[in-house]
């Protein structure tokens, strides 16, 4: 199933929705000319959004950012079998979105070295004991029979629950398809041994994933490889071990997955995330970096059209000098940059249609993946909005790097008395106290905060008729 609209609720193109218009403006006007004005670039915000290195869960200065992570075991979400308790996953979003972050989380039933998250109905299913990845030092975990009918059941029934609570809540920026293998990261890979027959057979991966791409619509979610049970679904992917098993030749690093599954290209409509690799998380941005042969930070974005990555070091203890200065640009780079390139105005009588177009680039590396509401908005002289119109336009649009999209909006009712206004544009972030998405133009702002400035019109009076 495939979500076009935004996270919180279907946006349908209304002619338009006006807030009180009042009078004009006595300054000399700067008049519009009918004809396309070239933008200045500026490229967006390192918090931008929706994209970026993001921390684990918590409250932090120490670098940009607009979403946090988080794992959810299992256990603290089902009692039975259709039995669920979302407390601790609502004081989880509540918490962040206090932040005003989206999050970013997955649920999982093994994480070594902490307590099983198999819910405890689910004790007669069997299961297997390592102790690699320290399991065993502070806590236990078991892999379990993730073919076990009981336990199939339960995740289907678990999935199901959870898109019918959570699909299109604004709290939620994206979900990565956990449950299955360790960290829920779909491998049950051990330094000790090959230990592949723990993973669930492909039918059961195969249910899994349709039970998330059917029970949600609009949220986004992730899935850790390629071409470990997809078949088309709409699913994005996650490389939790970004620029570190990334673009190498050999058939197992994330990039060679995705070529050999075809998924290429689906970044152009499905996330790309995951986590940079904590071995290198220190040193990523340091010169020299500390990346294995072939695996820096910018070529694997590029290659992978990365959205947003994992990366706690950024935060705690935090990077400093030259190094943060060149990790706030790699999570620049990372997702979307868009900007308005061109913007075409015009003078009106008090009667005409007010008309507004653009035209749109993405200069990042990935769409935005959510049809935010886009709004068009008019400021006084004293830089009141006095009015604002809800376009129809789609931000997810706005795919190919340098190629403009262009948008139309022609408003045969605003209100508008004669005087001189500034045309607004902004995207709203369904989260109320959300990061605003930031255009990648030098006039973001410049007239009124969280609004990108597209020029002035002047609306005259009409002439009377003899």
């Amino acid at each position: 199933m495939r979500r076009t609209l935004a996270l919180a609720l279907a946006i349908v193109a209304l002619p338009f929705t006006a807030t009180a218009a009042l009078g004009g403006a006595s300054a000399e006007p700067v008049m519009a000319t009918g004809e396309w004005v070239s933008q200045t670039y500026v490229q967006g915000p390192a918090d931008n959004p929706l994209k970026g290195l993001i921390p684990f869960r918590g409250s932090y200065s120490t670098f940009p950012h607009s979403m946090e992570w988080a794992y959810i075991p299992w256990r603290q979400l089902q009692r039975g079998e259709g039995e669920f308790t979302w407390q601790p996953l609502e004081e989880l979003l509540d918490e962040i979105a206090g932040r005003g972050h989206q999050a970013a989380f997955r649920i999982y039933a093994d994480y070594p070295n902490t307590p099983s998250a198999l819910p405890e109905f689910l004790a007669g299913v069997a299961r297997h004991e390592y102790t690699d990845f320290d399991n065993g030092r502070d806590a236990i975990s078991l892999a379990p029979d993730y073919d076990d009918p009981r336990l199939v059941r339960a995740m289907l029934r678990a999935i199901a629950a959870l898109g019918s609570r959570y699909d299109g809540d604004p709290r939620v920026g994206f979900i990565t398809v956990g449950f299955i293998g360790f960290w829920g990261e779909w491998h049950t890979y051990r330094p000790s041994c090959q230990c592949d027959q723990w993973m669930p057979s492909r039918k059961t991966q195969r249910a899994v994933l349709q039970a998330f791409d059917r029970a949600f619509e609009y949220t986004r979610l992730l899935v850790r490889y390629p071409d470990v049970g997809w078949r088309g679904d709409d699913v994005g992917f996650h490389d939790d071990s970004f620029a570190y098993h990334t673009t190498g030749p050999e058939d197992w690093m994330f990039v060679s997955r995705m070529r050999s599954a075809g998924t290429l290209r689906q970044w152009r409509r499905e996330p790309i995330g995951g986590e940079l690799r904590p071995q290198v998380q220190a040193c990523t941005f340091s010169l020299p970096a500390c990346n294995p042969a072939g695996q820096d930070f910018a070529g694997s974005v590029e290659a992978t059209h990365a959205s947003w990555l994992i990366d706690y070091h950024a935060f705690a203890p935090g990077h400093t000098g030259a190094d943060r200065a060149r990790a706030e640009a790699g999570a620049r780079r990372l997702g979307y940059d868009l900007f308005v390139s061109a913007v075409k105005l015009k003078d009106i009588n008090a009667r005409d249609a007010l008309r507004v177009e653009i035209r749109m680039q993405n200069r990042g590396v990935a769409p935005f993946y959510y049809d935010w509401p886009v709004w068009i908005g008019v400021a006084d002289e004293d830089g009141q909005v006095v009015a604002t119109f809800r376009t129809g336009w789609k931000l997810a649009r706005v795919v190919d790097p340098n190629e403009d999209e262009t948008f139309r909006m022609k408003l045969k009712k605003h209100t508008l008395r004669p005087g001189v206004y500034t045309v607004l544009m902004r995207a709203e972030n369904p989260l109320p106290n959300g990061k605003p998405l930031a255009f990648a133009n030098a006039t973001w702002g410049q007239d009124v905060a969280g609004w990108l400035t597209l020029g002035q019109v002047r609306v005259q009076a009409d002439e009377v008729r003899k």
